[in-house]
């Protein structure tokens, strides 16, 4: 059986290295093109669209790792800027960073870019979709290679992949100074368009966007749509833990006007682990659980899915109940409170060195199994009903996919 696979990759700024490593463990260190042409669609977000134009400019995985993990590149898209005193990243600033780090991607259409990557013989004929939002008109807006897409409203988003991702990646508010603006072709003639992060339109995962995509052009391949949703990391844990076990649980905080601002900023680029992707997994077919039923064996995988999700939890193991007959968490393999809770702390603009490394061991011990995996659901005590449980089970899941064809 040859499936319709799909490549899904979240936002989440440079914790997208998250997605590059996931790629090179699977795959090894092959070019960018290589590994677009073993996906019929590949949709992204925001950190993920930058890591889909490296893809496109053919890229060894290896070199897209070093643009996340060293400063001097990082520092060519996020460049940071004052206001009265507040720190902001420089949306334009960030456009002249993609446009000279993605050369081919800054003179070309998304169409033209597709063209060019078919050119190379042994691959799927892979389209591409990228989500943003209209800032003057509010809504979603899907960028994609297919221009006769039966999804497309004719609306006139035709655009340079640079500047796709440009607008994919404008986290509003506290992250951007101003929206991005730009060059939307229609037929011959252009117009500039203003727009924010696809994660304002609720598209950080952007797996309903690729499903959706896949099945309006096509309904009767619904059965054969298989999927890898990379994410970029979720924090999910336990609520109202006591103080000498904060790292573990999520504490209650009182509700201020600040706090609230802060909040709304910033759960646009959130992704609980039941939602996109189960609502995914359900679109394809995928089997439900019965009522109740939920393994709370933390080492135990969940229902298989036409949906392989790959995303590290920044979650404490459930270790079952002790003698006293509480419940019994304990923090990642390897990692002590102090580490932890940092990990914990970190904004989406990780960009400081310290930060980067922080993220980068996690993935580490993410990729060694040692963290949990995020599930396509979530049960009781944060288990796993569907999904794979660990990093390496979900390869296997997805290996077993791709040697179907």
């Amino acid at each position: 059986m040859a499936y319709y696979k799909i490549l899904s990759l979240d936002g989440g700024g440079t914790w997208a290295m998250i997605q590059v490593q996931a790629l090179l463990n699977i795959y090894g260190d092959v070019t960018g093109r290589e590994v677009l042409r073993k996906f019929d669609l590949v949709a992204a977000n925001s950190g993920g669209s930058i890591v889909l134009g490296a893809l496109c400019e053919d890229w060894k995985l290896s070199r897209i790792d070093a643009l996340f993990k060293d400063k001097a590149q990082r520092e060519t898209v996020f460049v940071k800027k004052f206001f009265r005193g507040v720190a902001r990243y420089s949306t334009r600033e960030k456009l002249k960073g993609l446009q000279k780090l993605l050369p081919f991607g800054a003179t070309h259409r998304i169409n033209e870019v597709v063209q060019e990557i078919r050119k190379s013989p042994g691959g799927r004929a892979t389209d591409l979709l990228i989500t943003s939002f209209d800032y003057d008109r509010k809504r979603a807006v899907y960028f994609r290679s297919n221009l006769n897409s039966r999804t497309s409203s004719g609306s006139g988003y035709e655009v340079r992949l640079a500047e796709a991702i440009h607008a994919s990646t404008n986290a509003p508010i506290k992250y951007f100074d101003e929206p991005a603006e730009v060059e939307c072709f229609s037929g011959t003639t252009s117009t500039k368009r203003r727009f924010w992060d696809g994660g304002v339109a609720g598209l950080n995962n952007p797996v309903l966007a690729a499903v959706t995509e896949a099945l309006a052009n096509d309904p009767a391949r619904r059965a054969d749509v298989r999927v890898l949703s990379i994410g970029t990391a979720n924090v999910f844990r336990p609520m109202a833990m006591p103080d000498p076990v904060e790292p573990l649980g999520e504490p209650v905080v009182e509700s201020t006007l600040y706090r609230d601002m802060q909040v709304m900023a910033t759960s646009v680029l959130d992704d609980p682990p039941d939602v996109a992707s189960y609502v995914a997994h359900v679109m394809l077919g995928g089997p439900i659980p019965q009522p109740g039923a939920s393994s709370v064996d933390p080492q135990s995988d969940g229902l298989d899915s036409p949906v392989v999700r790959m995303n590290p939890m920044i979650q404490p193991w459930y270790r079952g109940v002790d003698p006293a007959g509480k419940d019994r968490w304990e923090l990642p393999d390897g990692w002590n409170p102090g580490a932890f809770r940092k990990l914990v702390k970190l904004d989406m603009d990780a960009v400081d060195q310290p930060e980067v490394d922080l993220i980068s061991a996690y993935i580490n011990t993410w990729l060694a199994d040692r963290v949990p995996n995020q599930p396509v659901q979530a049960g009781h005590k944060l288990s796993t009903r569907i999904g794979a449980r660990t990093f390496n089970s979900a390869k296997q899941r997805w290996a077993v996919i791709e040697a179907a064809g």
